[in-house]
C-alpha cells in the first residue's frame, strides 16, 4: 500500500496477489452462505458501541445523544420527542 496509498491501482489477476485473492474470495463466500452470521455479528459490534458508550457518558449525555432519534410520541406537540426524559430510558445494569 505504501506505493499505491491510493489504492488506484488494480492487483488482482496479479501472480504475487493471487494468495490473498483467494483467501479474500473463499471468505466472501463464507459470509455471504450465511447472512444470519453477518447480521448477529453486526448486532454484537452494535452491542458493545452501545456498551461502552453508557459506560462512559451519563445518564443525561446518552439521553441527549440519542433524543433526536428516538421519534416523536403521536400526539406531541411539535418541536418536542414526546419522550419524557433520561430517567426512562432502562438499560440492564447501567446506572443504578
Amino acid at each position: 500500500m505504501g506505493g499505491d496509498p491510493g489504492e488506484l491501482n488494480d492487483l488482482a489477476g496479479r501472480p504475487e496477489t493471487a494468495a490473498i485473492q483467494k483467501e479474500l474470495h473463499s471468505e466472501l463466500l463464507r459470509l455471504v452462505s450465511n447472512p444470519d452470521a453477518i447480521t448477529e455479528r453486526a448486532f454484537a459490534v452494535q452491542q458493545g458501541l452501545l456498551n461502552d458508550m453508557v459506560r462512559a457518558k451519563t445518564r443525561q449525555q446518552f439521553y441527549d445523544a440519542f433524543q433526536s432519534r428516538l421519534g416523536r410520541r403521536p400526539g406531541a406537540r411539535a418541536g418536542k420527542s414526546g419522550i419524557s426524559g433520561p430517567k426512562r430510558l432502562r438499560l440492564p445494569g447501567f446506572w443504578v
